[in-house]
Order: C-alpha cells, then sequence, then structure tokens
C-alpha cells in the first residue's frame, strides 16, 4: 500500500476569523482573511489572531490560535486556556478557581498567564465559548 502523499503546506486554505483579546475584554473586530497552513481544523475549530501580551510567554501577541467551540457542559477542566464572552466582550485566559474571601466559595477566575496583568471576574451571563487547541507556527497570509 503507498502512503498519501502529505498535503503540501500551501494546501489546506484556512479563515482567520476574527481577533481574540490577551488584555482587556474587547469586542472582537471580525477582520477575516485567509492562511494557508498545513494545520488540518477539526470539527468545530476556527482560527483566530491574538492581541495584546497578556498570555505571553505561552501565547505571543499576534499569534494564530486554533480554538474549539465549547457549547455543552461541563465547564472545562481548571488550568485549560478558554474563550470567555460576555458583554464586554472577548478574552483569551486560562480558567481558574480562587476562594471568595467573603463568601469562602471557590468561583472561577480568568487567569492570565503574564503576570503583569490581573485577573478578570467571570460575571453573569457570561461563558466559555470555545478552549484553546493549538498554536498555528506553520502558515502563510493568503494574498487577496
Amino acid at each position: 500500500v503507498e502512503p498519501l502523499p502529505a498535503a503540501s503546506f500551501l494546501d489546506q486554505p484556512v479563515p482567520v476569523i476574527g481577533n481574540i483579546a490577551a488584555g482587556a475584554l474587547t469586542p472582537g473586530d471580525n477582520i477575516p482573511y485567509q492562511i494557508k497552513t498545513d494545520y488540518q481544523l477539526g470539527k468545530g475549530e476556527y482560527v483566530l489572531q491574538v492581541e495584546g501580551k497578556s498570555m505571553e510567554p505561552v501565547i505571543p501577541d499576534g499569534s494564530l490560535v486554533v480554538m474549539r467551540k465549547h457549547t455543552i457542559p461541563p465547564i472545562p477542566k481548571v488550568g485549560t486556556i478558554v474563550e470567555y464572552n460576555d458583554e464586554r466582550g472577548v478574552t483569551l485566559k486560562k480558567l481558574g478557581r480562587k476562594k471568595n474571601p467573603e463568601t469562602g466559595k471557590m468561583e472561577y477566575v480568568l487567569h492570565p498567564l503574564n503576570p503583569d496583568f490581573g485577573d478578570i471576574e467571570p460575571m453573569d451571563g457570561g461563558k466559555i465559548s470555545a478552549v484553546f487547541v493549538n498554536i498555528l507556527t506553520n502558515y502563510e497570509k493568503m494574498t487577496s
């Protein structure tokens, strides 16, 4: 049996559907564009461009990240990097838990990887809309 030839780097056009903040919550600026990559997007996966330094050094400013839609409970495991969405906007953060000093209960918190940034408290009505899958390293922007 002959193995199939590996898809060339330029065989997979993939849309980058917009930006995601790695900093303060901001509305997603959806300026889609196409890239070519050897990464095969899975079911429910899409690509966003990271804007901001709150997830450095793991996810540098300007990185293209693969996200997978998260629509059903349960909440992802603590430590998962997630796309969090509420009426303030969308952000990329690590899911954490900490004790609420007033109630003594453990509550979820959105934690940046960069110590220069502070935690974000999730708010009522906010939701985890996706989980981080991968950083794209092998791609080029397609010219239109």
